[in-house]
């Protein structure tokens, strides 16, 4: 799956968008079919329940924010830069403030799709750690991981995508020593 780009769904995208806008309880099939276009059989066919439509809906997303990261750590511009550009993709900018319900979601993703969540979020901390380098992967690694739960902390608290991407950069700048960033 690494680096691989993530293929359009067009259901997937509405179920993303409904769970992300109503939360995973209110969340309905026939809300993600008329959202989609398409009839409700026609999602249970693909989904024979919510629960596994919205693990596809979680895969497809962190599939989809995996591959613009990883468009973003190929970028031009400083490291720096492609560093915050690679979190924001990661963190899916389209999500600030757009769920009532995100302590719902997270606790229904830990419970219904915490395998996939995991397996890419490890992917996303591997392309991370390479793009910071470093003579010591475990330190680029610890790196990585620690720049990502700042840049979680950072969309959690802004209200908007521009804050949000502002404290990312702020992140990044502090967190990396100065030898990294500071020619960029």
């Amino acid at each position: 799956m690494e680096n691989e780009p993530a293929k359009a769904d067009p259901v997937l995208d509405a179920a993303a968008a409904t769970f992300a806008r109503l939360g995973y309880r209110r969340t309905s099939m026939d809300a993600v079919a008329h959202a989609a276009g398409c009839s409700r059989q026609l999602l249970y066919l693909r989904y024979d329940s919510k629960d596994r439509l919205f693990q596809a809906t979680v895969s497809h997303a962190l599939a989809s924010q995996l591959a613009d990261a990883s468009v973003a750590l190929k970028a031009r511009g400083s490291q720096a830069a492609r560093l915050a550009g690679a979190l924001v993709a990661w963190l899916g900018a389209h999500a600030i403030a757009s769920a009532q319900d995100a302590g719902e979601l997270t606790q229904v993703t830990r419970q219904l799709a915490a395998a996939v969540a995991m397996e890419l979020e490890d992917e996303f901390i591997a392309l991370l750690a390479a793009a910071i380098g470093s003579e010591n992967p475990a330190r680029a690694r610890a790196q990585a991981r620690l720049l990502l739960y700042a840049s979680h902390e950072a969309k959690r608290r802004s209200a908007s995508l521009q804050q949000m991407q502002s404290q990312v950069r702020a992140s990044v700048r502090a967190l990396l020593p100065t030898t990294q960033t500071h020619h960029e």
